[in-house]
């Protein structure tokens, strides 16, 4: 993943133009976490898991 506001920028531009490869270095990078996340908010919201509140993924997971 890019670790500059440069290269942010530069991933963006490229997402923007279709760039397949961009789209699947955010998937590869960012889906494991955002699933965890999705299931947290889920659970939470069924009431599945009162103790806990859905977490946020932690920057560079």
């Amino acid at each position: 993943m890019p670790e500059s506001d440069a290269e942010d920028t530069a991933l963006l531009a490229r997402l923007r133009t279709g760039n397949e490869a961009a789209f699947a270095l955010i998937l590869d990078t960012w889906s494991a976490g955002m699933i965890r996340l999705a299931k947290d908010y889920a659970a939470a919201r069924r009431g599945d898991r009162p103790d806990r509140r859905p977490r946020a993924v932690p920057s560079g997971e």
